[in-house]
């Protein structure tokens, strides 16, 4: 990480509506120790609701409260299925990474 990376960091984990984010953001950061990040973005971006953003071409809410329960779900069934702990959050996001990634090569490759 950067030195202003570093700084902007230490400043926005101060806020209180942050704290419960702190695990997912050190499971999306951990990722690119193991994923090239152009393939980490790409995945991010094939996700339907940053899809469907894209396609308004507007700045909208991406997760309301349903939408981010049924993440957690998803999280924890990959947790459990992985043999993981929920809170260890980089497997599942590596496997749900990957299948995101694959799943756009499974349709590339079926046109």
């Amino acid at each position: 990480m950067t030195g202003p990376g570093k700084k902007e960091y230490e400043v926005l984990r101060k806020f209180s509506q942050n704290k419960n984010r702190e695990l997912f953001i050190e499971g999306a950061c951990s990722t690119t120790l193991v994923m090239p990040v152009g393939v980490v973005r790409k995945a991010i971006t094939l996700g339907p609701e940053i899809r469907g953003a894209v396609q308004l071409g507007q700045s909208t809410l991406l997760l309301g409260e349903g939408e981010v329960k049924d993440i957690y779900q998803q999280f924890s069934t990959l947790s459990s299925v992985i043999g993981v702990d929920t809170t260890e959050i980089m497997i599942p996001a590596i496997v749900w990474l990957t299948y995101m990634c694959e799943q756009e090569l499974g349709t590339n490759n079926a046109n």
